[in-house]
């Protein structure tokens, strides 16, 4: 049979090989040996494997939650590659692929020396280091899988406890906005009686008790679009019954007050006042013109 010694951990290894099952390490341009007596290694080639195997099983990266945190997530974004890319790009080998590697060389050495009261003693003594770093290793991953979980109920339960309070908050805040929905109507049917007998100041001071955003706001606008359509009205009257200067008086007191009103900047009006301005103007002018030709026909 065909064989090749690594250059690195010196293991024996078939000649069709081109990278040490022990080391990793290239062997494609290694010459081959042709050994036809027997597969069996040399003592020293078999423990400095078994050796190399120690080391690379002290090498591995103990389990920890962040890495199997960090994993779980890659794994589930990338849909499965990240495992693929980190164990055929990135050569990382686990612990337990490892592990059944020394395990079958500590079995072959066993099976070529153990006669040997010296190599076994040695034997021996590389299985209980073999034991005692799987030992370690299992408690570590146990430890940390205890830990993951108990993360993972963690954050269950501040979800599902957030949920419970999301929903009562919603339930609440539902309660109130219907309660303040039947307040403001019976607010604002106050206020339409107010209006109606002419109580514009009773009406402005019971519109500040609404609740809701610019409800308020609402309420004064209809108050004065009351209040201004009445006395155009009044002023249509007079007009028509010749009370010219008493209609001009009244003109006079027409005046549209800024409802939205900033604190400051050029612009302190809102643009929906200015146009609310624009057109009681346009009617007042209207009306004035009525008033000046009724006077010229007079």
């Amino acid at each position: 049979m065909e064989t090749k010694k690594c250059p690195n951990c010196r293991a024996i290894i078939p000649s069709l090989t081109n990278v040490c099952e022990y080391c990793d390490t290239t062997v494609e341009n290694v010459p081959t040996v042709s050994d036809t007596s027997s597969d069996k290694p040399s003592l020293d080639s078999a423990i400095n494997v078994l050796e190399h195997d120690l080391v690379k099983l002290k090498g591995v990266p103990a389990p920890s939650i962040g890495k199997n945190l960090i994993t779980a997530i890659l794994t589930y974004f990338t849909l499965g590659l990240y495992l693929v890319f980190r164990k055929k790009v990135m050569k990382k080998n686990s612990f337990e692929a490892i592990e059944a590697i020394a395990t079958k060389n500590v079995r072959n050495l066993r099976t070529y020396y153990g006669d040997n009261t010296k190599v076994k003693a040695l034997i021996n003594e590389l299985e209980e280091e073999l034991d005692s770093l799987k030992n370690l290793h299992k408690k570590k991953k146990r430890n940390t899988n205890i830990g993951c979980l108990s993360i993972i109920i963690v954050v269950v339960l501040f979800y599902g406890v957030m949920g419970i309070f999301s929903f009562s908050y919603l339930d609440d805040f539902e309660q109130k906005e219907s309660k303040n929905k039947m307040d403001n109507a019976v607010i604002y049917a106050k206020i339409d009686s107010l209006i109606e007998i002419g109580q514009y100041n009773k009406a402005k001071s019971l519109s500040v008790t609404l609740e809701g955003y610019d409800e308020d706001k609402k309420a004064l606008k209809k108050i004065q679009q009351s209040k201004i359509d009445k006395h155009f009205n009044n002023v249509k009257t007079l007009i028509l019954e010749n009370k010219l200067d008493q209609a001009e008086m009244i003109l006079i007191d027409i005046v549209w007050e800024p409802i939205d009103v900033k604190d400051y900047g050029e612009d302190r009006i809102s643009t929906e006042d200015k146009e609310m301005i624009k057109i009681i103007d346009d009617k007042k002018q209207s009306l004035i013109n009525m008033i000046n030709k009724k006077r010229a026909g007079n």
